[in-house]
């Protein structure tokens, strides 16, 4: 995206915004959590200062799924990946089975639990594997998506080397570097 003056916006976090796109757009009145941790809580904090604050104490060492939908009768759990797609599929398997450890989601217990990839592109070995292991690939593609794709395959190109090092000449004269 160019600003004003030509100044590139640089997408800093783009599966964070990759996921948070795909939630408004799947779920538009809401009924979502994003970075839900999983697991068990620690006894000691527990037993130390209570359910509650125990629990919340816990939150910094419990593994976070990146959301959790709430649609009637079901949860569905949601990873975003990009642009390592297959670490998404054991994370999500690895999320599943902590559910029934996780004290804050026990009212959700007995529902059908969906597994949900979200990837802006997905490779064939992808298609084949994840609904082999009841995960659900959902292949979202904003439009400022292709134009960090863009970006990147055209960072070594000879051209962008040069600009960068015009640019880093640039930053040495002016005493900026």
């Amino acid at each position: 995206m160019v600003l004003s003056r030509g100044a590139q916006l640089r997408i800093r976090q783009p599966t964070t915004r990759l996921l948070t796109e795909f939630l408004i757009s799947e779920f538009p009145n809401g009924g979502y959590q994003t970075n839900v941790p999983l697991g068990p809580t620690m006894d000691r904090l527990v037993q130390a200062f209570g359910e509650a604050h125990g629990t919340a104490a816990s939150r910094p060492f419990r593994p976070k799924v990146d959301a959790i939908a709430f649609p009637p009768g079901r949860l569905v759990l949601l990873e975003a990946k990009e642009p390592v797609h297959a670490k998404g599929i054991g994370d999500l398997l690895f999320y599943r089975s902590l559910l029934p450890d996780t004290p804050e989601l026990t009212v959700y217990a007995g529902r059908p639990v969906e597994l949900w990839l979200v990837v802006p592109w997905a490779t064939p070995a992808l298609t084949v594997a994840a609904p082999r292991l009841g995960i659900t690939l959902k292949v979202y593609r904003p439009t400022w998506y292709d134009q960090r794709m863009q970006d990147i395959n055209s960072y070594w190109t000879a051209d962008a080397v040069d600009a960068r090092e015009e640019k880093k000449k640039l930053r040495a004269s002016l005493g900026v570097e």
